[in-house]
């Protein structure tokens, strides 16, 4: 039995009102079993998922079980920081993969993204501003290091020495390093005059040849400057309403060519808040929504401290949403918002009891030699829960073998007071 074929047989989850007005709380699961039920629903009702894991140091996991269920259109959002104060320059790496996923999302090409409620709750451009547009070119092309130079410094990349990461280029006489956000690794981009003649994938570190191609195209980075841009008239317009100095300041800088921090003009130049949300139509799953509510009090005290800090320095904050409130987020749920929960934290729920996760807490000592793991099990078959125990097929019998000896009672179905063994095929480190 695999578990595809187990949660088929559920029928708690072939019912679940998903066009209902009001989310659904499913107890029992946590980690990898609420990956798998996710995964399932997003099969089963042919929709799009958004994941939310309750902690950003398992999302590698998490992304190779999607992987592993969905395919390879299984996306990470990333969360990234306020920016208010003025640099002279900030690594764009995250703002450029939170574009290169929002742009996926826009155009419908993902099946799952996986991420965390602060990046789900933070501002997000209008999905109109994220151009999907992008250049293309081949060798033999003809195409100036000048002409691609400009429309790279045009579409929000970073000029540097060497290139530094997502969103950076380098040029040295005819040869062009550009770190586009569509690729893992940087193209370098090799001209005979003002024609392509060689384009290759090349390691960052040793500057080596990874990969010959014959054609290769450079996505546009996200760029503030259009939100610059847009910023200075509506200053302008402040200004005559306000007499902060602050606002006087920051004018003056934009109109001598200088840059200001603009997520601290964020209620301003978006009154009305987007958020990843915008951009998505389908499920959301949302692990443990109980213990991550403490998100919300946290970004609102974050906020207040930055303020005040800048206050003092004698900035201008305008008033404003600067992420999404709890009651605005819960405002959006509908039957397609799932919350995931080891415990039931008391709303309507779905009783998936069955699915109830063992975990071992050190991956490197083979599980079936893992003392806490049969001590549980056992507890659990006490308990009459039905333990539900996945293995790869070679870990299968040397696993039945230690449950006997440790007299854990086994059974080929899904049986209350008892583990039932099921094989995986998919090559991951999960364990129940």
């Amino acid at each position: 039995m695999d578990i595809c074929s187990l949660l088929q047989r559920e029928p708690a989850l072939q019912a679940l009102p998903t066009e209902g007005a009001s989310p659904i709380a499913i107890n029992g699961l946590q980690g990898a079993s609420g990956c798998m039920a996710a995964a399932f629903l997003c099969k089963q009702f042919n929709h799009k998922g958004i994941f939310v894991t309750r902690e950003e140091s398992g999302v590698a996991e998490i992304l190779a079980i999607f992987h592993a269920l969905l395919g390879d259109a299984i996306f990470y959002l990333p969360e990234r920081d306020y920016i208010f104060d003025s640099f002279s320059a900030h690594s764009k790496e995250t703002e450029n993969e939170q574009a290169d996923v929002l742009k996926k999302m826009r155009e419908g090409s993902y099946s799952l993204i996986v991420t965390t409620l602060n990046a789900l709750l933070m501002p997000s451009p209008p999905p109109g501003k994220l151009s999907a547009e992008g250049v293309k070119f081949r060798i033999g092309d003809c195409c100036s290091p000048e002409e691609l130079t400009s429309y790279l410094i045009e579409h929000g990349y970073q000029s540097f020495d060497l290139v530094e990461g997502s969103g950076t280029f380098a040029r040295r006489g005819g040869i062009l390093d550009v770190f586009s956000p569509n690729y893992q690794e940087p193209l370098r981009i090799e001209f005979f005059g003002d024609e392509i003649d060689r384009i290759v994938f090349f390691d960052v570190l040793t500057q080596r040849t990874l990969e010959t191609l014959e054609e290769a195209e450079i996505v546009n980075c996200y760029s503030r400057m259009g939100e610059e841009r847009q910023l200075l008239p509506l200053l302008k317009t402040l200004a005559t309403e306000n007499a902060h100095p602050g606002i006087r300041r920051d004018i003056e800088l934009l109109e001598n060519g200088g840059q200001v921090p603009v997520d601290r003009y964020l209620p301003l130049l978006y009154p009305n808040l987007i958020t990843p949300l915008d951009y998505h139509d389908g499920f959301i799953f949302i692990e443990e929504y109980a213990l991550q509510q403490k998100t919300f009090s946290f970004m609102e005290w974050q906020l207040r401290e930055e303020f005040e800090r800048l206050s003092e320095k004698g900035e201008f904050v305008p008033n404003g949403a600067y992420f999404m409130s709890k009651d605005a987020f819960e405002h959006r749920w509908n039957g397609k918002t799932l919350l995931f929960s080891a415990v039931s934290p008391g709303n309507p729920e779905v009783p998936l009891g069955a699915l109830r996760q063992i975990k071992v807490l050190e991956d490197h000592i083979p599980f079936y030699q893992e003392d806490a793991l049969l001590n549980e099990l056992k507890r659990a078959v006490e308990e009459h829960y039905t333990v539900y125990l996945m293995a790869r097929p070679e870990q299968s019998t040397p696993l039945r073998a230690a449950l006997t000896a440790h007299h854990i009672p086994l059974s080929d179905t899904p049986e209350d007071g008892a583990v039932c063994c099921l094989e995986s095929s998919l090559s991951l480190n999960l364990r129940f």
